[in-house]
């Protein structure tokens, strides 16, 4: 998948799912989105730290200079 918003969408849609059940997002998912961050692009990034508040996610191996500012 080249284009960063379905992986920005599945993200969302996967994430609904394990909020709803309580159950963990699947690795493939968090691969894919894993991917789009280190490649830098925004709006993975900061569905990567929405993951993370929700405690979906661990970003502690993202470079802060990945990371949106502010």
């Amino acid at each position: 998948m080249e284009d960063p918003a379905v992986t920005v969408g599945l993200a969302i849609h996967f994430a609904r799912m394990s909020l709803a059940q309580r159950v963990p997002l699947p690795p493939v998912i968090i691969e894919l989105l894993a991917r789009r961050v280190e490649e830098g692009d925004p709006a993975c990034v900061m569905v990567a730290e929405w993951l993370e508040t929700c405690g979906l996610l661990q970003l502690k191996s993202l470079p802060r200079s990945k990371r949106r500012s502010g």
